[in-house]
């Protein structure tokens, strides 16, 4: 579709290999080389846009947590340690305890859920197994629904 010639001008103009090293050039320690590239590349540039988008699209106005940053130096300091606090140590800081059944729920992951949205757009409840979101396409395309 597009010109290989022109995606690969593209793509060189935008430095993008470059500007990644460049978001971790001066640290040396591995930990903090990949929470500088996740703190710059995904939270700020794709985690927050999600969030707003996400959040926007049912009118709701989220407050994102402000990161002051004398407490991200202080935690990059201890992220920097032979031994880094891991999550339970963090959840344990606070004068109030955290609920143990918050302490030891297994990790839910987050997604954001588009299928779910667009099928109750619709009126329809009818949600198929399928791949990402291929079920609701094939949904939509088989009963010829016009969005």
């Amino acid at each position: 579709m597009l010109d290989g010639e022109l995606i690969k001008e593209g793509w060189e103009e935008l430095h993008t290999i470059s500007a990644l090293r460049q978001s971790f050039s001066c640290i040396k320690n591995k930990r903090l080389k990949l929470s500088a590239l996740e703190t710059t590349w995904y939270m700020r540039n794709r985690l927050l846009r999600d969030t707003d988008w996400a959040s926007m699209a049912h009118s709701l106005e989220v407050r994102l947590p402000f990161v002051d940053i004398e407490l991200f130096r202080t935690v990059t300091r201890f992220v920097h340690n032979a031994n880094p606090p891991n999550k339970r140590d963090m959840a344990m800081i606070p004068v109030k305890q955290l609920p143990t059944e918050v302490l030891n729920r297994k990790k839910t992951g987050f997604s954001i859920p588009v299928q779910e949205w667009l099928l109750d757009s619709i009126g329809s409840n009818m949600i198929t197994k399928g791949r990402g979101l291929r079920s609701w396409a094939n949904f939509l395309q088989h009963k010829s629904i016009k969005i």
